[in-house]
């Protein structure tokens, strides 16, 4: 595939001291010559940007010319296990199919399969032969969470604060949506489209996973981050470049015009952040738009429609808020009939009976729901800076000054009643 990936060394898939002696899965790479694409970035002048962004662009384009058979991630044959199911079968560029006994497709082991402790769940990790059975075997590892866990998290990504009447999520609550997904998946879902095909895909294309020359930051020299690479179908990839973390539509920027989207944003330190992630946001399209293939540039269409999103979240019903996911439900069905990019029209019924009771209780769970967001909210336009639910660090020489500022929120609103003092998640 002619992708700059790192020299490896030496690794071990086994945690157990007995057949490691370091007692912890590791990889040893060659070090690259160059330099972190975030040590440069704010420096590079647009033809740069651009010349960077034509270089991953190609990359990707080849691995957009390989079509895979099973979902899951790629092993040496000796290292996958019971679960692997033979040689690694994929299709090339030219339509050739093409057997490789090196390799087999194994159990995923990205991310979203081990934190919060998914690591110790007893679920069906792959790989699989179709589409359906990776999206229910999502939804069921969620609900294994839900059902062994002390306690359900009220957000892991601290999106709300708890008040007096602030949202309480329940393990039952979170159950109803994942069965509410089992049931509306096979209906949204682009199964057999263009993007439902299975690709390999890096997955952690970011400022931190991109190496350029010291000498010419306009030259890539290396890629990082192969740790979350996957097989899966091109909808189920994150195609978006972690260039940026603007959740707005793609589709809002042009991607071209820098100069234009400053002169829209305000004066002061909020206009200098602006004018980078508008920066930031179009070379993150203008990637998608340089590759020949338009399909990562679709799959990201569609991720972004009601659908897709749904989809989307079904990864996170143990971590995050199905309250507003129950709601959403509620309102797919006025887009139930309507047309969607690469799903085929449903012919069939809303397949969720919602009563007007439950509407209601719906309606109330997502107002708690959302006080608790604009709280954080208020905390974030209060330290005058981007919204603190995305984990984002504070730099160290604003560290002090941000804990004081927080300690100070912490009593102001538990004054207020606005929040428990308990669950206060700011604490330092």
């Amino acid at each position: 595939l002619q992708l700059p990936a790192p020299n490896v060394l030496a690794w071990s898939s086994h945690s157990h001291v007995q057949e490691n002696p370091v007692g912890a899965e590791y990889v040893l790479v060659d070090k690259f010559p160059g330099v972190a694409l975030e040590s440069v970035w704010d420096d590079l002048s647009p033809a740069s940007i651009h010349k960077l962004m034509e270089q991953l662009a190609g990359y990707q384009d080849n691995l957009l010319s390989r079509t895979f058979r099973q979902i899951g991630a790629i092993y040496y044959a000796d290292q996958a296990g019971p679960t692997s199911t033979g040689p690694l079968v994929y299709t090339d560029g030219d339509g050739k199919e093409i057997q490789d006994t090196r390799f087999t497709v194994g159990p995923v082991i990205n991310l979203n399969w081990v934190k919060s402790d998914r690591r110790k769940l007893e679920c069906d990790r792959g790989p699989w032969n179709s589409t359906m059975d990776f999206l229910h075997a999502i939804v069921y590892r969620e609900l294994e969470a839900v059902e062994k866990a002390e306690q359900v998290p009220v957000s892991a990504s601290f999106e709300i604060l708890l008040g007096r009447v602030g949202y309480r999520p329940t393990k039952a609550k979170k159950r109803r949506v994942g069965e509410w997904y089992l049931k509306v998946l096979k209906h949204i879902a682009p199964l057999g489209s263009p993007i439902d095909r299975f690709r390999f895909w890096h997955n952690r294309i970011g400022m931190d996973t991109i190496f350029v020359d010291a000498r010419d930051n306009s030259k890539i020299v290396g890629l990082t981050g192969w740790d979350h690479s996957q097989v899966a179908p091109m909808f189920k990839q994150d195609v978006w470049p972690k260039l940026s973390d603007w959740a707005a539509n793609m589709d809002e920027v042009d991607g071209d015009d820098d100069e234009e989207l400053v002169v829209r944003s305000e004066e002061g330190t909020g206009a200098r952040n602006f004018e980078r992630l508008c920066r930031n946001h179009s070379a993150s399209k203008k990637l998608l738009l340089l590759q020949e293939s338009s399909e990562a540039l679709e799959a990201k269409r569609f991720q972004q429609c009601k659908f897709g999103s749904r989809i989307k979240w079904a990864e996170e019903i143990f971590d995050d808020a199905e309250a507003y996911s129950a709601w959403a439900f509620w309102l797919m069905r006025t887009r139930w009939r309507k047309y969607m990019p690469h799903v085929p029209r449903r012919k069939a019924a809303y397949p969720i009976k919602i009563s007007r009771r439950l509407e209601r209780n719906l309606c109330r769970d997502l107002q708690r729901w959302r006080d608790g967001a604009d709280l954080m909210d208020m905390v974030s336009s209060r330290l005058d800076r981007m919204p603190i639910y995305d984990h984002a660090p504070v730099c160290a020489e604003d560290y002090k000054k941000t804990a004081r500022k927080l300690r100070k929120l912490k009593k102001e609103f538990v004054a207020k009643g606005l929040v428990y003092e308990d669950t206060w998640p700011f604490d330092a």
